[in-house]
């Protein structure tokens, strides 16, 4: 298997001509801002499964040393995912896939907990990228204006 950028970058280019007015098909979008992440384990506590992005979410908020992470991940199958990164030791936290594979790639974009909170309340639900509430808005202009969602790192 290779790693979740090769992935993007093989899928990108397909989903270009299905992208319709908007500016990024989603896999461009992630693959445009985002980066990858290392992964060493997780020794916390497990969270809901098949919760990522409320799990991210969760742990974002209630500490000043996590970002809310979203994009891709893979341990078999590269699939769309939300995790923390810890600040002081520039790793992946994640929550939700604890107990699975080890061996593990990511590859997504820190968002600051400011449009993390807006986004979450204004579509009513966890998640960033996919958000077709609101005619996914971070494909169109707004993705082109990273200093207003992006979390800037080191």
């Amino acid at each position: 298997m290779g790693t979740v950028k090769e992935y993007l970058e093989a899928l990108a280019p397909m989903m270009e001509q299905s992208k319709g007015e908007f500016i990024y098909s989603l896999y461009g979008f992630v693959l445009d801002h985002g980066e990858t992440m290392k992964y060493e384990g997780y020794d916390g506590e497990a969270m809901e499964p098949k919760q990522c992005f409320a799990n991210a979410t969760k742990l974002a908020i209630g500490s000043d040393n996590l970002v809310y992470c979203e994009g891709f991940a893979s341990g078999v199958i590269p699939t769309s995912h939300a995790w923390c990164l810890d600040l002081k030791t520039g790793l992946v936290v994640d929550p939700t896939w604890v107990g699975i594979d080890e061996d593990r790639d990511y590859f997504g974009i820190p968002f600051t907990n400011k449009f993390l909170l807006k986004t979450i309340h204004s579509r009513g639900m966890y998640g960033i990228i996919e958000n077709w509430e609101e005619d996914f808005p971070l494909l169109g202009e707004l993705g082109g204006q990273p200093e207003k969602w992006r979390y800037e790192l080191g």
